[in-house]
């Protein structure tokens, strides 16, 4: 972890290496005076954060609580909102051999790829097993009444929710929904 604050910029990067290599990486930006925070003023400031993700090892999410998942996960993730840049996040995100402990079918794949602008917000979501997937999509138009105040806004475009599954086993959703 490192981080620095001076003349309106605050920095914060966070690294996780491996044995092998460098697997999570976020590095974070805010441009603001603490003077105006501080103050209760309304001052100009924006923020972004950015990170990289390869080859991740989900057992480490186990010290946050989240048990007995195995894989690994890689991809990257932008996204920044302030009040002179235009909010947007962008997550792109692949997972390897995704299995509970006691999984012995050599794991599962799953992608995750969202995106949210200044008028719409989509989404996709998609589990591969061995023997079967099941796969959602969503969408929908949004606004923004403030850089950190999305709605949702069917001018924009509507609301859409898709899901299709085929021989898919719930097990393996259990430790989103524990």
């Amino acid at each position: 972890i490192d981080g620095n604050y001076g003349d309106g910029l605050g920095k914060l990067s966070f690294d996780v290496d491996t044995s092998s290599k460098k697997t999570l990486s976020l590095d974070s930006q805010v441009h603001a005076k603490v003077s105006d925070l501080l103050d209760h003023q309304r001052g100009d400031w924006d923020a972004s954060v950015k990170g990289k993700l390869d080859a991740f090892p989900l057992e480490t999410l186990s010290f946050f609580g989240l048990r007995r998942v195995k894989g690994t996960v890689s991809g990257d993730l932008d996204a920044a909102t302030g009040t002179h840049v235009k909010p947007h996040a962008q997550v792109k995100l692949s997972a390897e051999g995704v299995a509970m402990a006691r999984d012995r079918s050599g794991g599962a794949r799953a992608s995750l790829d969202a995106n949210a602008g200044d008028h719409a917000m989509t989404a996709k979501v998609r589990f591969d097993q061995a023997d079967g997937f099941a796969e959602a999509n969503a969408s929908a138009g949004l606004a923004w009444s403030g850089p950190l105040s999305p709605t949702f806004d069917p001018s924009n475009g509507p609301a859409k929710v898709a899901a299709v599954a085929k021989h898919f086993r719930l097990s393996a959703l259990q430790p989103l929904v524990q």
